[in-house]
């Protein structure tokens, strides 16, 4: 029979197949598939494996490729990652996220895209309408991350004292 090895549990405790230690089997990852129910190896040796492969060009490239193409899909888990991270409620579906040709706010396309650095301003972005009721039905909106970032910024004071700064410069 292939497979990995069988390591066993012994006493609340087994062994990573990758750092070789004996850890509790708190440090493991569940998995059904195994013969013991956990993975083979143990959670920090898993991440630093999923650093690892995903800092290669060619996770880099695929990864690219889904985002451009799953933009809802992308979106949605990002938005519950900030959400389990920052305890904001999270109750909406993929359903809810809708993206729209133009940034309802600026009037600009739409159009996935990274940059070096991250989005570029033209790429769709998941707005909070009231950032205090979390990623519910009816508080969300795709704009793009450009007008999102200009209204995570700023106070409603701020965005009309610089319109209003914008205004006098323009030249008729």
């Amino acid at each position: 029979m292939g497979g990995k090895p069988v390591r066993p549990v012994v006493d609340g405790k087994r062994q990573c197949c990758r750092c070789l230690l004996w850890k509790s089997v708190s440090e493991f990852r569940e998995n059904s598939r195994s013969a013991t129910g956990f993975q083979y190896y143990c959670i920090d040796c898993g991440s630093k494996g999923d650093r690892e492969y995903m800092s290669t060009p060619e996770a880099k490239a695929i990864d690219r490729i889904w985002r451009d193409s799953n933009q809802e899909r992308y979106l949605f888990y990002s938005a519950r990652r900030r959400a389990r991270k920052g305890l904001v409620p999270f109750t909406i579906t993929l359903e809810d996220i809708v993206i729209p040709e133009v940034c309802p706010m600026l009037g600009i396309i739409l159009e996935p895209g990274r940059g070096k650095k991250g989005a570029v301003p033209s790429s769709p972005s998941l707005d909070r309408i009231i950032p205090e009721l979390g990623y519910v039905p009816g508080n969300v909106q795709v704009i793009s991350h450009q007008a999102n970032t200009m209204k995570s910024n700023a106070t409603l004071k701020e965005l009309k004292a610089f319109a209003a700064w914008v205004a006098t410069l323009e030249v008729e």
